[in-house]
């Protein structure tokens, strides 16, 4: 009876320490993130430990570890990396005149040199990629010419 009691409490913590190992949280990755905005913000490896890791968890762990503002939208759009985002007012030239519009610029990202075409939160990345935001100013390729 001693023995039978023994055995199912063992049984019992096998079970136990099963149940925890697979509810971890993923396996480790390393990320190379690179962000500029204005001007260069951070260039450094980022480790996250998350299952069927993103962009936005990359940013995340980037955002905890350096007390960095981060801001998304819809999907993970990102609207602000450490204050910089369109909202904010361009400093004057030297020369006097009005710096640049950055209510036409936006946060685009690149995962290994390819353009992203969604939010940050559907991105998933792998051990060894390269995430790079880099604060841009939108282009209309949309309008067409004709030749006369």
């Amino acid at each position: 009876m001693k023995l039978r009691k023994i055995l199912c409490i063992g049984v019992a913590v096998l079970m136990v320490i099963l149940a925890l190992a697979s509810c971890g949280g993923g396996t480790k990755i390393t990320v190379n993130l690179v962000i500029n905005g204005t001007e260069p913000i951070f260039n450094a490896p980022i480790t996250v430990t998350t299952k069927n890791p993103t962009v936005l968890d990359v940013l995340e762990e980037y955002s905890s570890s350096q007390t960095i503002e981060l801001t998304t939208g819809d999907q993970g759009f990102i609207t602000s990396i450490d204050g910089v985002n369109a909202a904010m007012t361009a400093p004057t030239n030297a020369d006097g005149s009005a710096g640049p519009d950055y209510s036409q610029y936006y946060w685009k990202i690149q995962i290994n040199g390819t353009d992203a075409n969604t939010g940050a939160s559907l991105l998933t990345v792998k051990d060894g990629d390269t995430v790079q935001l880099d604060f841009i100013q939108f282009v209309d390729t949309s309008a067409t010419t004709t030749k006369s």
